[in-house]
């Protein structure tokens, strides 16, 4: 019986994590040769390849593996974890990959930052998650002490969707749609964007900056 290419790629998708690629071409020729020509396991292999979005970030000394396709997110985290920036949950360093599990009702993790040893993420909900080291308030949450797991970060007001997400060593820098920036963090050499206003805990809208 002919098998279903469409319900084959809607089913299988989540083979294929940067952690797997290894198993591609063993699948395709068990799976298809017996049905399909060549030219048409080449097409489909590309297929999968083609979907799937792998980022890599580097912090300091943390790193992490970011895959995303249409259907699935995986992210695998390793390194330096002495405030819990790697978000495991606790504070022991990795020497090898470990999935990160972030809960799927927080949405998809479609942009991360690291900074010394913290972590901002920005999914496709439009929000921002933080964890890791926190003595400056880098992670905007209006509280200081390093936090092991993600927590959602929130602003004073409805700052709309959300451009961009960017960490220094101790602050954490947010570009919104209507091209303002808010930081929080470490302000010791001014790189908060203010006049002398000391660290921050929770974002401020850094004044003066205008985008045409």
């Amino acid at each position: 019986m002919s098998l279903n290419l469409q319900q084959i790629i809607y089913q299988n998708i989540e083979r294929y994590s940067v952690f797997n690629l290894s198993v591609l071409n063993s699948y395709f020729e068990s799976t298809f040769e017996p049905h399909y020509p060549k030219d048409v396991i080449f097409f489909i292999n590309r297929l999968f390849l083609d979907l799937l979005q792998v980022k890599i970030i580097c912090g300091s000394d943390n790193s992490m593996i970011l895959t995303e396709t249409k259907w699935n997110n995986e992210v695998y985290v390793w390194g330096r974890n002495n405030n819990g920036q790697l978000g495991l949950g606790d504070s022991k360093n990795r020497n090898t990959p470990c999935k990160f599990h972030f809960p799927a009702e927080q949405g998809i993790i479609k942009e991360v930052s690291f900074g010394s040893a913290h972590s901002i993420a920005l999914t496709d909900s439009n929000e921002i998650y933080s964890w890791g080291a926190n003595a400056y308030g880098q992670l905007g949450l209006g509280i200081v002490g390093s936090l092991t797991t993600p927590h959602k970060l929130t602003f004073p007001v409805d700052v709309g969707n959300i451009n961009m997400i960017a960490c220094g060593g101790n602050h954490t820098m947010v570009l919104i749609h209507k091209n303002e920036v808010y930081s929080c963090g470490s302000d010791t050499s001014g790189q908060l964007g203010f006049s002398d206003i000391g660290n921050l805990n929770t974002p401020h809208k850094i004044p003066g900056i205008f985008f045409a």
